[in-house]
């Protein structure tokens, strides 16, 4: 039995030759990418948002930044992992850095997560943003929210 600890996996679709392994083996200081593979994007969904109510949308700028190859095509995929229970989230231009978070009307205050990915072959770097709603008589201060008498 394998008393060791992994680190690091990688699944691929065909044998490796052993010179191939070799070459894993001893290019841990490029993390592990072989000559001739794309280096991953590096994505950042940009900052934080803290909104309040009546405000409907928000402008999301992320990005994706080349690392290898500027003639690696980068694709750009926003999704929403989390949000207040019945609210009807959307995105606009999911597919660019520069997307739009869409509330409907009568959505609720809390945070929505989202996750930009940036995919260059068959790398994937994600990186997460959150935009704080709040009703229009509410304030946060840290980590507590104030709300005021209406």
């Amino acid at each position: 039995p394998f008393l060791g600890v992994l680190d690091e996996v990688r699944l691929y679709s065909n044998a490796l030759r052993a010179e191939t392994l070799s070459e894993l083996a001893l290019c841990r200081n490029t993390g592990g990418i072989l000559k001739g593979e794309s280096l991953p994007a590096l994505a950042d969904a940009g900052p934080a948002h803290t909104i309040w109510k009546p405000t409907r949308s928000v402008a999301l700028k992320g990005s994706c930044r080349q690392q290898g190859s500027p003639s690696t095509q980068i694709v750009i995929r926003w999704s929403l992992l989390d949000a207040p229970d019945k609210s009807k989230a959307s995105i606009d231009h999911a597919n660019l850095g520069s997307a739009t978070l869409n509330l409907d009307i009568d959505a609720p205050p809390g945070d929505y997560e989202l996750q930009l990915h940036c995919v260059t072959g068959d790398r994937i770097s994600s990186s997460k943003v959150v935009v704080a709603l709040f009703a229009a008589h509410e304030a946060r201060s840290g980590n507590t929210i104030n709300t005021a008498a209406v």
